[in-house]
């Protein structure tokens, strides 16, 4: 037996009995064409997401940026003692002379004088000490370094050592201290003002 084939109807177009099969073809060209002038789009905004996200992660990896290194004199002046302390700080010297076991003949403070002059002098001052002392070479010596050791914002600006008598065990010293400070407001005398001679 064989087949015979099936004609379509007269009057029918010839591509009818693949109709479906041409409508869906069409179809699918059209969603590739159509998709062909998107994807380039898509791909574009996808890129331009990424590279958002990429610039975000690269700024939260940053560390922020650090404030501003204080100056050397900034540095200086917090390192040292407010003006307030200076009593204490006299007190707490001659407490460690009469430790070491040396005489005090006198003592004279001088009045705060400021560290440079016009617009760039700093907030700082200088307290100076005067003391004649009477005692042990090895004496005087503990004393200074101790003294020296303890306040680091501490200066010895003179030292004489002297013999009243040859020979003698004891000697007679005039150490000359400053002590750099904060400048309290209102107390410091300038460098013309200062008594004495320049």
């Amino acid at each position: 037996m064989s087949r015979a084939r099936a004609w379509p109807p007269l009057g029918a177009p010839a591509w009818a009995p693949h109709g479906p099969a041409l409508v869906g073809t069409a179809a699918l060209l059209l969603a590739g064409l159509l998709l062909a002038g998107l994807v380039p789009r898509w791909q574009a905004e996808r890129a331009a997401a990424e590279h958002t996200l990429q610039r975000m992660a690269r700024a939260s990896d940053r560390p922020a940026p650090l404030p501003a290194a204080p100056s050397a004199d900034q540095r200086l002046l917090r390192a040292l003692p407010p003006a307030d302390l200076g009593p204490q700080r006299i007190a707490a010297l001659l407490a460690l002379a009469q430790q070491h076991a040396i005489t005090l003949d006198s003592v004279r403070q001088g009045p705060p004088q400021a560290i440079g002059s016009g617009p760039a002098a700093l907030a700082i001052q200088r307290l100076p000490l005067s003391l004649a002392a009477r005692g042990s070479y090895a004496a005087l010596r503990r004393f200074v370094a101790d003294a020296l050791q303890q306040d680091d914002a501490l200066l010895l600006d003179h030292l004489r050592l002297g013999r009243s008598q040859p020979g003698a065990q004891a000697l007679s010293a005039e150490l000359r201290w400053s002590w750099l400070q904060q400048a309290a407001t209102g107390t410091v005398v300038d460098a013309e003002d200062r008594p004495g001679p320049r």
